[in-house]
């Protein structure tokens, strides 16, 4: 392992947006849920690449999760850090596309203000609600064939979480999810509704997140951003974030056999 807020930011994610099933493989984690988001969908080598520098070993551990996931109808994908070159080459010389290039960030919640809004709408769940899922799905556009498996992750998420929806005019406007571990609390699902944009609701959101997260004890957050997304980067840093690390996923599209 590289460091100690590395690894325990990976540990903290890891449990904060689960999978539906999860397999141990030498050091490596393989995640599955019914192919809904690629962090919950991928192989992570959470432990450090030199258990698997031996000559070929990383090529026939690879063509084992390939195998893994193909049997579940699933393309195969890596979470892969910038310190771990070796993977990283591995997966590329093995026909593995690179995507999706993602900051995690952090911030101390004692730099958050107090934040009081009288005039914020919002409406607030300690638990999984349905009504928030049918939100989330109409600003996102989330397909039908997703909504199950969303229900599902959403569900199996830590007990300590809030589903938050703020309103603009009388309508769902924006939402976001948090949920809390340890002392951290994690932002998921921040999305405003395209009618809904350029009102300042996702500071506002985010910003209502964490407040929630530091009344239920958190002295930390995080997110994860991608990297081109420069509007949400923006936000993150004016609210006082700060890059921790990056990764990006590895691809590899699933044979298709007549």
């Amino acid at each position: 392992m590289v460091n100690s807020i590395w690894n325990r930011l990976e540990e903290l994610s890891l449990n904060s947006w689960p999978a539906l099933e999860t397999r141990l493989y030498g050091g490596w984690l393989l995640r599955f849920a019914d192919g809904y988001t690629k962090r919950s969908n991928c192989v992570v080598p959470l432990y450090s690449e030199e258990q698997s520098t031996e000559t070929g070993e990383l090529e026939r551990r690879i063509a084992y999760c390939e195998q893994i996931y193909e049997g579940k109808g699933q393309d195969s994908i890596y979470k892969v850090f910038s310190f771990t070159p070796q993977i990283d080459l591995a997966l590329e010389q093995n026909g593995y596309e690179k995507v999706d290039p993602v900051w995690l960030k952090t911030m101390e919640l004692s730099r958050l203000p107090q934040f009081a809004d009288e005039e914020l709408r919002f409406e607030l769940f300690e638990a999984y609600d349905e009504r928030w899922l049918e939100q989330y799905s109409a600003m996102s556009a989330l397909g039908e064939t997703s909504k199950l498996p969303a229900a599902k992750l959403l569900h199996a998420m830590p007990d300590r979480k809030c589903f938050l929806t703020l309103y603009e005019e009388g309508e769902p406007a924006a939402c976001g999810v948090a949920v809390l571990e340890d002392g951290w609390v994690a932002l998921y699902d921040i999305i405003t509704d395209t009618r809904f944009r350029q009102r300042g609701l996702a500071e506002r959101l985010v910003r209502k997140l964490l407040q929630w997260g530091r009344e239920q004890g958190a002295e930390f957050g995080y997110l994860m951003v991608l990297q081109h997304n420069v509007p949400a980067n923006r936000l993150y840093d004016k609210i006082g974030f700060e890059q921790q690390y990056d990764y990006w996923y590895r691809v590899k599209k699933r044979t298709f056999s007549l």
